[in-house]
């Protein structure tokens, strides 16, 4: 059975902006995203859920840590990217990614701006 087609809203388009940035040496995993783009753990996991079962992005745990529960990591797949390259493509912000990206003073990640500059409203 087809997966559901991806709904990109704002927290989306935050959500795969994040997992695109992160490294090897800074995955990106379920709490920090939420922290990063500014949403909770209720908007952020269900957003990752759907992702991941549309096959935009995979997961996998971390090694087993002795002082807390294992993180669950992020990364795009390869149609994930495709698919959120051509989103940012039909909004008209790719050509804004390497300029735009960023946190800001409180560790809030700000990827996407409109035309204008200003920032684009979380929805």
């Amino acid at each position: 059975m087809p997966a559901a087609p991806v709904r990109v809203t704002l927290v989306v388009l935050d959500i795969l902006a994040a997992i695109d940035l992160a490294t090897p040496d800074d995955p990106a995993w379920g709490f920090r995203l939420g922290e990063q783009i500014g949403h909770g753990a209720g908007t952020a996991y269900p957003a990752l859920h759907r992702l991941e079962e549309a096959g935009w992005i995979t997961s996998r745990p971390e090694e087993k840590q002795p002082d807390r529960p294992r993180r669950r990591f992020y990364q795009l797949t390869d149609d994930g990217r495709a698919a959120y390259y051509r989103e940012l493509d039909r909004r008209g912000w790719r050509a804004l990614l390497p300029r735009e990206l960023g946190e800001d003073e409180n560790g809030v990640v700000h990827h996407i701006r409109d035309p204008e500059g200003d920032e684009a409203a979380h929805g």
